[in-house]
């Protein structure tokens, strides 16, 4: 028997697989002889289908903007993969955290791509914010944008209840790694903040580390690296996304193993 559901996917396999959601309601009332359909009831049908396909360990047949996966306004199709015979089933437990940690290594390979594609200024404006607010600093304002090495941002942060200031230089490098001069240069410059920290997209040297070690009466020097952007990206959803995926089952069998019973 078609449902709705089957009549959703039949006009959009009819549209190359994706259509508003107000396209799919006005072509849905049309084969089913109704004088019009609010769009809603689009959207309930599609987030009902893949609810109970979900349940029933199949893939969801729908793409919509209330799982992530779509732009506000549109359904689309799920491309359906092909078929594959598991020869080893007790065994897919084991296999599927392998093929996680892989494909997220590629979108980790392709987010530090990006981020090295970027500008100097796309990286010195809102995605330098981004991350410094991800990293926990707060009231981020940045400055002028300029590549004579001064400073790119000034941020506050609470350290327990005291509240600190920080000036931020930014470093948008593609090959080079940061040293400790830049470390030396940062604790020179003139002002209030307490803090300095230098975001490069790069890497720091050994001797970069060691300059930004915290020693008395001076400002204290925090340094992010290319790795670190990366994993707070990751962490926290900039440039990325989770991927919603249908509920695994595995099967533990029909007897009582204690007594042997069905």
């Amino acid at each position: 028997m078609e449902t709705r559901s089957d009549r959703i996917v039949t006009i959009l396999s009819n549209a190359a697989g994706r259509l508003s959601v107000k396209e799919v309601a006005d072509r849905l009332a049309q084969l089913e002889g109704a004088p019009s359909l609010i769009t809603s009831t689009v959207s309930a049908t599609v987030a009902q289908d893949n609810k109970t396909r979900d349940a029933a360990g199949r893939t969801p047949r729908f793409k919509t903007y209330g799982d992530g996966n779509e732009q506000w306004g549109f359904v689309s199709l799920v491309e359906t993969p092909k078929s594959a015979k598991i020869s080893e089933p007790e065994k897919l437990h084991e296999r599927i955290p392998q093929f996680m940690e892989a494909a997220n290594q590629v979108t980790r390979d392709r987010l530090r791509k990006a981020i090295a594609e970027l500008t100097w200024q796309e990286f010195e404006s809102n995605f330098l914010a981004s991350v410094l607010e991800a990293l926990g600093f707060n009231s981020v304002e940045l400055t002028q944008l300029t590549r004579d090495g001064g400073k790119d941002a000034f941020c506050r942060y609470k350290r327990g209840i005291v509240s600190s200031e920080a000036i931020v230089s930014a470093k948008h490098w593609s090959g080079n790694k940061v040293g400790a001069a830049e470390v030396q240069r940062l604790r020179g410059i003139k002002g209030s903040a307490d803090t300095g920290i230098i975001v490069t997209s790069s890497q720091f040297t050994d001797d970069a580390k060691t300059e930004a070690e915290p020693s008395q009466n001076q400002r204290a020097i925090v340094l992010i690296d290319g790795d670190l952007i990366v994993d707070t990206c990751i962490a926290t959803g900039i440039g990325v996304r989770a991927v919603n995926l249908p509920t695994l089952y595995d099967f533990v069998g029909l007897r009582d193993e204690k007594s042997g019973a069905a």
